[in-house]
């Protein structure tokens, strides 16, 4: 099996905090978001190839696909902007479902998918039910997919995410399952998952 990786949201904050992390493990790496290249520059960018499309309304990025064996999912939105028809379920549900159909039909092995898990039935309702969702639409194609749940990913590039790290303790005695976590770690915990997959899947052939 082939170490080629595609990410779709690379760009994002998740995305480049688990790309270099595949790099340094030989993976291959191809990213795919609507800005095509990130705004800032690190030295590990230049050996990603940074490929600019929107799923939703082009189809050229369905080629990318035949060439990769493992595909991430790291596209979502955590604030609706329905005038603007960023909705959760166009931008949670619909890309998750496209991606593992497309997926699929390209023969990807692995797909893996950034989800959340609920904390709070008080607010964010409609964004952990665009979550749920995308996770049983990706399942239809892919039974055994990655998917991990973190309550919140935070990174120092989003200070105020810091505030609730450190309000964990206290945020849990009224929400229990609230879990932030670090977003380098939840890149690592990623990275070993799709190791693991991707061992277990070779022991198959």
């Amino acid at each position: 099996m082939k170490k080629r990786m595609i990410v779709f949201g690379g760009t994002g904050v998740f995305g480049q905090a688990f790309i270099p992390l595949a790099l340094a493990q030989g993976y291959q790496v191809t990213s795919v978001s609507p800005s095509g290249t990130p705004k800032e520059f690190a030295t590990w960018q230049s050996e990603v190839e940074w490929r600019r499309a929107d799923i939703l309304t082009s189809t050229k990025w369905h080629q990318w696909l035949e060439t990769a064996d493992i595909l991430v999912d790291a596209i979502g939105i955590i604030q609706e902007k329905p005038k603007q028809a960023r909705t959760y379920q166009r931008f949670n549900a619909e890309t998750a479902e496209i991606l593992a159909r497309e997926s699929k039909k390209a023969g990807v092995w692995v797909f893996v998918y950034l989800s959340a898990q609920r904390f709070t039935t008080l607010f964010l309702k409609k964004y952990f039910q665009s979550k749920k969702m995308a996770e049983e639409k990706i399942q239809r194609f892919y039974p055994k997919a990655i998917i991990v749940r973190p309550s919140l990913l935070v990174n120092k590039t989003r200070k105020l995410t810091f505030v609730f790290l450190a309000l964990g303790p206290f945020i849990r005695l009224l929400f229990p399952t609230f879990r932030p976590a670090l977003v380098e770690d939840a890149a690592k915990e990623v990275l070993q998952q799709i190791q693991k997959q991707v061992r277990d899947t070779k022991s198959l052939h």
